[in-house]
């Protein structure tokens, strides 16, 4: 063993040997003295950095200058130049370039005496950020702990969280160039105008109590002046009362676009996890950089979406579809005279796009309960939008008809291959002795309104033309689930209709029940809950091959609701 050990030893100090000998070799061999090379090179007029190149003994420098700032171009001053280890010039920092041809030479004598002729090249400065500019794109870069397997990120424009950044996308940056400071950084000064829409964005949702300026607004607004850092390719702007913002530059050529990119603060470590919503945590501490993408020609906006509308008697909030260009609302339909003529109260759509509607406009809801808007957007693209609305609440004075009955399930949703289900209890492997229920009636009539517009009153489930209400009772396979079933009761009683938790109670005989109320433009469904008897459910008895024993189990333990749906009588 100490044998193998010796030989691995000696092995390693033979090759630590080795690597010692090459990293020495440069210096053991005199190589740094033949070296003959210009490292820096600063002019009297020289805006930002000399590109200095080498292929051997073909060695250039080019420097850009604003010629008429050079005050003798036959003797422009050398500001500074370094050279390598113990190289030698006669161009030294102080002494002077003849420029009058457009070039001039350096020689440089290493220090071993090998000398290397360097042309210098004068060139015009073209500023690739002068000029004016208009505000193409701003976003921002979101890292949700991708540090951990689950994490993700994502690029967003602030414009999809925050739509009153829009108004940004018409404004122009306008920069002029004013001449350079003594390290060659070109300075100037900046207007940052409102556009033709006379505004400037806000990054901000005042509805929900946002406000993201501080954060996001790093071009700031008005006049002020800018410098640009060639060393670390940055721009330096300055506002007229002061704020400096130091922003990363990139320049775009394929694009000839200009990209400034901004740090902001990464707070992760601030994420709540109990606010549902999660756009404000991207928004306030998930995200860094953000960034706007500046363009000479403007670019017609894209967008031809609804962000937001509202119509007369409505309730609660809508949901959007963007994908299906497709708007959900709902409305107190008891309260409007005429389907055919919605007024629409407040309309929102995309930044610089059209529609064939307004805010004043009507809408025609009359065929079945949709209307068609037209949004197009500044680049000519039209989108058509489907508004579709559904009652918030409908009275149930008058004579209703069942339409259907079910049950709601829950299997196992709680997991991740869990879900909801419904099952239609009229079936011949369900409920068949419910059949009988299907000619019953629901009469409600309104006796009063309470304080709060509540309507009251008495209520007669009718039996039907058989006489006869429905069992809730397959025979043939031997189930009788009329206790757990027979929610909504038979007979007569009283009723109130709750239209702030959208419920129905209903008494008989001095014992109330309590169930949910659903609306649709079809009608109405009425749904009880049953009580939990899941701990009943047996996967020994669960056949996926076998309907009838599947059916057993969802109406004898996975079932939470019996619904029925009604429909009013013509």
């Amino acid at each position: 063993m100490n044998k193998i050990l010796s030989i691995l030893a000696l092995a390693l100090l033979v090759v630590l040997g080795a690597c010692k000998q090459d990293l020495l070799k440069d210096i053991n061999d005199g190589g740094w003295s033949k070296e003959c090379n210009i490292e820096v090179l600063q002019l009297e007029g020289q805006l930002g950095t000399a590109v200095i190149t080498r292929d051997f003994d073909d060695a250039k420098i080019k420097v850009y200058t604003i010629k008429e700032d050079i005050e003798d171009i036959s003797n422009v001053e050398i500001k500074n130049i370094q050279l390598a280890y113990k190289a030698t010039s006669s161009a030294t920092i102080g002494s002077g370039l003849d420029f009058t041809t457009g070039s001039t030479t350096i020689t440089v004598v290493s220090d071993e005496g090998k000398d290397l002729e360097w042309i210098v090249e004068m060139h015009d400065f073209s500023s690739d950020i002068e000029g004016t500019w208009y505000i193409g794109e701003i976003g921002m870069y979101c890292d949700l702990f991708t540090w951990e397997d689950w994490g993700w990120d994502k690029t967003v424009p602030i414009a999809d969280y925050l739509p009153a950044v829009s108004p940004e996308f018409d404004n122009t940056i306008t920069f002029v160039l004013m001449g350079s400071d003594e390290d060659g950084n070109t300075l100037g000064t900046y207007i940052h105008d409102a556009g033709p829409n006379g505004e400037f964005g806000d990054f901000a949702d005042a509805s929900k109590g946002w406000d993201f300026n501080e954060r996001f607004r790093k071009i700031p607004a008005g006049e002020g002046t800018w410098l640009r850092d060639f060393t670390r390719n940055q721009i330096i702007i300055t506002s007229e009362d002061g704020a400096e913002y130091t922003i990363d530059l990139e320049i775009l050529e394929e694009t000839e676009e200009l990209k400034f990119n901004a740090a902001i603060p990464y707070t992760p470590e601030y994420f709540d996890w109990d606010n549902t919503d999660y756009t404000y945590e991207e928004l306030a501490h998930m995200s860094n950089p953000m960034w706007y993408v500046l363009t000479k020609n403007y670019e017609p906006q894209t967008g031809n979406s609804i962000s937001y509308i509202l119509l007369e008697e409505q309730e609660g909030d809508q949901y959007i579809n963007e994908e299906e260009k497709y708007v959900s609302l709902t409305v107190d339909m008891n309260e409007i005279s005429d389907l055919s003529s919605v007024e629409v109260l407040d309309y929102r759509i995309s930044y610089a796009a059209t529609s064939n509607i307004e805010i004043g406009s009507k809408l025609d809801f009359s065929n079945d309960f949709k209307a068609k808007v037209n949004v197009t957007s500044e680049s000519g693209e039209t989108a058509e939008w489907t508004i579709e609305i559904t009652p918030s609440y409908i009275s149930l004075e008058g004579t209703w008809n069942i339409s259907g009955i079910e049950t709601s399930y829950d299997f196992f949703s709680w997991d991740d291959w869990g879900y909801w289900g419904s099952l239609n209890l009229l079936g011949e492997n369900a409920l068949p002795g419910l059949q009988a229920e299907m000619d019953n009636q629901f009469v409600f009539a309104v006796t009063n309104k309470n304080n709060n517009g509540f309507a009251e009153g008495t209520f007669e489930h009718q039996a039907g033309n058989d006489g006869a209400f429905g069992e809730f009772t397959n025979t043939a396979q031997g189930w009788d689930f009329n206790e757990r079933m027979r929610q909504f009761p038979t007979g007569s009683g009283t009723w109130k209709q709750d239209r702030e938790t959208n419920q129905l109670i209903l008494t008989v005989g001095g014992e109330s029940v309590t169930m949910d109320l659903d609306y649709s433009n079809s009608g109405v469904t009425i749904k009880a809950a049953l009580e939990d008897e899941f701990d009943g459910f047996s996967w020994d008895e669960w056949n996926s091959e076998d309907e009838i024993r599947q059916n057993y189990q969802i109406i004898a333990h996975l079932s939470k609701y019996i619904n029925y749906s009604i429909v009013k009588a013509n």
